[in-house]
This record gives structure tokens, C-alpha cells and sequence, in this order.
């Protein structure tokens, strides 16, 4: 993606070059600009992947306590039944 924005911009120099030889402050101000924009874009891209890395690892780390949770409750009613089957066995010895 950063080779055919520096493809463009060199394509987008050269251009404006072969058409006002005489203009340097254009020239420049055409620069300026392309470089913002490119900067800009290269920063929003930044921010989406690093947004999106943040959020897969919540869902993964929310996903992961969730079902511990729910494995150590599931265990917990189990050995409450347990021991609840254990004392009724012990009281009709």
C-alpha cells in the first residue's frame, strides 16, 4: 500500500513538474499536501488494526472467564450434589 502511494506521489511530481517548470511554491504545496494525506491515511489504518487487535483480545479474554466461570459453578453444584448424595447414603446405613 506505502508503494503505490509513493508511486503516485512520484507520478503526481512529475507531472506537475513537466507542466509548470516555472511554479516551484506550487510544486511544493503539492507536496505538502500529498505527504499529509498519506500520513493521515497511514495513521487511520494504524489506528483500525490497533483498534481492532484491542477488541479481539477482549472478546477472547471475556470468552475465556466467562466459560471458567461457568466451570467452576458447574463444579461447585457438583460437589454440593455429591455431598449431598454421600450424607443421604450415610443416613440409611
Amino acid at each position: 500500500m506505502s508503494r503505490l502511494m509513493l508511486v503516485m506521489l512520484t507520478a503526481l511530481l512529475a507531472s506537475t513538474a513537466q507542466a509548470r517548470p516555472q511554479n516551484q511554491t506550487a510544486d511544493v504545496v503539492v507536496v505538502v499536501v500529498v505527504v499529509v494525506v498519506v500520513v493521515v491515511v497511514v495513521v487511520v489504518v494504524v489506528v483500525v488494526v490497533v483498534v481492532v487487535i484491542v477488541v479481539i483480545i477482549v472478546v477472547v479474554v471475556h470468552n475465556s472467564n466467562s466459560s471458567s466461570s461457568y466451570c467452576n459453578s458447574n463444579s461447585s453444584s457438583n460437589n454440593s450434589s455429591s455431598s449431598n448424595n454421600i450424607s443421604s447414603n450415610s443416613s440409611t446405613l
